[in-house]
């Protein structure tokens, strides 16, 4: 019953993130976040480079 209850649990937390996803990704616009993921692989490569550096 124990493994019933685990995956009831995982099912129900997947549906809660996939509606916050889509609430999320309705409220704002793809511009932003496009905008938000180049700066975040931008900041990546800057550390990438810092840590070769040393």
């Amino acid at each position: 019953m124990k493994v019933v209850e685990e995956s009831l649990y995982l099912v129900v937390v997947g549906a809660a993130v996939a509606v916050l996803f889509a609430v999320f990704f309705t409220v704002i616009s793809w511009d932003k976040v496009a905008a938000v993921i180049r700066e975040v692989v931008r900041d990546i490569e800057a550390m990438w480079r810092f840590a070769e550096a040393l």
